[in-house]
């Protein structure tokens, strides 16, 4: 027999003393030694509040560590008595709170979720870096300067002795506010990726280290594959606790920043539950493990040691009882209270492309309204097609509706911030320069924040400057914080860069956007109107107006320089249409062609932006008309430069060899045929001309 069931014994009709019943069931358990017997569970009614406070008073008391309240309660002990090689099976995948995925691997926990991997508090981080360690860009950017001067100096310090390893990483003995960093050289190629995950896990068991987050590796300038990537890392947990054997490791953690790419490894984690583990422990190593871990647990902040299992809330049930003086009355009141409770319990799904942008802090809004307001909110983030459901009370769930679309608003504004810094990355450069030492960059955000002040004439605006506070003075050029001085430097890229605006744009006066109405039978009209009506097309014409944006032509007249160096020809551009709706032109001409938002029609070839090679197509399924039933579509130059098939799921183009690295420029439905083409990167498309028709 390996599991047995008691009552509350003698509590009820006998009247014994409650707490006197739990302290005794406890201690004969606890004395008892096993031999086949793995659980014993006490099942306590709900009804019986007395007993059941008792009951969790003593075991309490009796078994260290946090419990979980419910209706029904089963005080549980669990002990094993597995003899040595044992198999164990790697556990399912859980998710205890929305976007955190859980797997149990042995005496090893490994979650995945997406945030800032520099607030994290595990004993340890991975960055990784370059071969000098001194990379300053994206997560290896934000780990640096949340280490500080003293970590960057140490790195440098080690690269230049003899100490360098061949296994490529690096301890470092400075900081962050909550753990060591473990530095490591960045690869690209799944195999590699998995040896240095398997190197940095046995450096921290051979150095005691409990638990330790890494970045996704290799899918930052790197370029991997993100499901290649989430396979090499989970696969090389898996390998390191059937292998190793860890006694020291307990947590692993994978922070992923891109917050799309959690369902990659989600996937990865799912492929691997149910496997074997083997462990190498005697029987009275397994038996004295298991009973102190399950009856006495690892320590008080352990939230997994929970001697209290919730069975499911018993709810008690509404009753109605009706009398009338004919079944027919009866049937009407029943009709009518049915009618009553189904109006007020709705389901209802919120579609949102913005829904796979949101982060850790989202979902913890999420987790937290959930219990606030008492509905269920179900989160699926599955790229453009994410989806939140929502159900309950008509007026909770419209609260919790009203709150997403706000939610969902401001990733937008996030997701746009993020394209225009972008953009603006690549025409200017903010620098500051410390004690004469070599100018540095700011970050993408930092540098935008800067040049929006800057357009605007403001005279000051706040910055950090290796996460310290300071105000920047834009007319004397320098930033100020106690006393301290650093020097800034605005750098015009574009002045190197030499893209010149067309000859044929009206004077812009100083401004970032102007849209200049066409003349009807201008040489300029003639030319749009002859693409329009390319496949007849005989929409009338109400305007068409030429979109002069600045900072969008020069990144787009950058890449094609790039293409053609790159494909070693010029024949990469193509005039192509795409369709929208009133709402969306704004953020077009000022912003371009967001990916992140696009597909919401479906993406059959990938998460990117779609463009039409004939009109009738934009005109008829895409441009959606305004209350006077004015459409509105776009004549864009895109660069799909060397293209090939597009599939569902795609979120950057198939590589055209063995280099993964070496990407295609766009992908499209028909290689024979297109009809329409797909790029992965903003910058490949300008929207030159804003045709409305009716």
């Amino acid at each position: 027999m390996a599991s047995v069931v008691f009552p509350a014994i003698g509590t009820g009709n006998l009247g014994f003393p409650k707490d006197l019943v739990a302290r005794i069931m406890l201690t004969e358990v606890q004395k008892y030694k096993p031999t086949n017997l793995r659980e014993v569970t006490v099942i306590v009614h709900p009804s019986d509040k007395e007993s059941v406070e008792c009951f969790i008073s003593i075991f309490r008391q009796g078994i260290q560590g946090p419990i979980t309240k419910g209706a029904h309660v089963m005080p549980k002990m669990n002990i094993s008595s597995k003899s040595a090689q044992t198999s164990e099976v790697i556990g399912k995948v859980s998710s205890p709170s929305l976007g955190v995925h859980t797997m149990q691997l042995g005496q090893v926990t490994l979650e995945v979720s997406s945030g800032d991997i520099t607030k994290e508090k595990t004993d340890a981080i991975v960055n990784s870096s370059n071969q000098t360690f001194s990379l300053k860009a994206g997560v290896s950017k934000a780990i640096l300067d949340a280490a500080g001067v003293q970590v960057v100096q140490e790195c440098s310090q080690i690269v230049g002795s003899s100490n360098m390893q061949q296994t490529e990483i690096v301890t470092s003995a400075g900081r962050l506010p909550r753990g060591n960093i473990i530095h490591v050289i960045g690869r690209n190629s799944p195999s590699e990726i998995k040896d240095l995950v398997l190197s940095v896990l046995k450096l921290c068991e051979s150095s005691q280290i409990t638990s330790v987050a890494f970045p996704a590796l290799g899918t930052g300038q790197g370029g991997a594959n993100p499901a290649d990537v989430a396979d090499a890392m989970v696969d090389a947990v898996v390998d390191f606790v059937k292998k190793k054997k860890p006694v020291h490791v307990k947590f692993v953690k994978f922070l992923i920043f891109q917050t799309n790419m959690v369902a990659d490894f989600h996937q990865s984690m799912v492929r691997r539950s149910g496997e074997k583990v083997e462990e190498d422990k005697g029987l009275l190593t397994k038996i004295k493990d298991t009973v102190h871990h399950l009856l006495w647990g690892e320590s008080s902040e352990s939230p997994k040691n929970e001697e209290f299992v919730m069975v499911g809330e018993e709810i008690e049930p509404v009753v109605f009882q009706l009398c009338g003086e004919t079944p027919k009355d009866l049937s009407e009141a029943r009709d009518m209270v049915n009618s009553l409770i189904l109006r007020e319990h709705v389901t209802i799904p919120i579609h949102d492309p913005a829904i796979a942008h949101f982060t850790r802090e989202d979902v913890e809004t999420l987790n937290a309204m959930q219990r606030e307001l008492t509905v269920s909110v179900r989160l699926e983030k599955k790229g453009q097609d994410s989806v939140i459901t929502l159900e309950g009370l008509t007026r909770d769930v419209q609260i919790a509706d009203s709150r997403i679309r706000d939610m969902t608003r401001k990733v937008e504004r996030n997701e746009i911030r993020r394209s225009e810094a972008f953009l603006i990355s690549s025409i200017v450069s903010w620098q500051y320069q410390e004690n004469g030492h070599s100018p540095k960059t700011f970050d993408m955000l930092t540098n935008y924040e800067l040049e929006q002040a800057f357009q605007k004439r403001q005279s000051t605006v706040r910055i950090k400057i290796n996460n310290d506070e300071y105000e920047a003075n834009l007319a004397r050029n320098e930033a100020t914080r106690r006393g301290i001085r650093i020097e800034l430097n605005r750098v015009d890229l574009q002045a190197a860069a030499q893209s010149p605006l067309p000859s044929h744009w009206k004077d812009m006066k100083g401004q970032a956007v102007v849209l200049v109405k066409l003349t009807a039978g201008s040489k300029e009209y003639a030319e749009v109107e002859k693409e329009f009506r390319r496949t007849n097309l005989n929409s009338k014409i109400i305007e068409i107006e030429r979109v002069q944006n600045n900072a969008l032509w020069k990144n787009y007249m950058i890449k094609k320089e790039e293409l053609e160096d790159k494909n070693k020809h010029k024949n990469n551009e193509k005039r192509l249409f795409h369709g929208t709706g009133p709402d969306k032109t704004d953020q077009i001409n000022n912003h371009g062609f967001n990916r992140s938002f696009a597909g919401m029609n479906g993406a059959m070839y990938g998460n990117g932006s779609y463009f039409a090679v004939d009109p009738h197509y934009s005109a008829q399924g895409y441009s959606a008309p305004d209350a006077k039933g004015h459409k509105r579509m776009y004549l864009v130059r895109v660069l799909v430069g060397d293209f090939t098939q597009g599939k569902r799921g795609l979120l950057v183009p198939p590589a055209r060899s063995s280099n993964s690295a070496d990407l295609y420029n766009s992908v499209t439905d028909n290689m024979r045929n297109p009809t329409m083409f797909v790029i992965f990167n903003d910058v490949q498309a300008y929207p030159e001309y804003l045709i409305t028709f009716q």
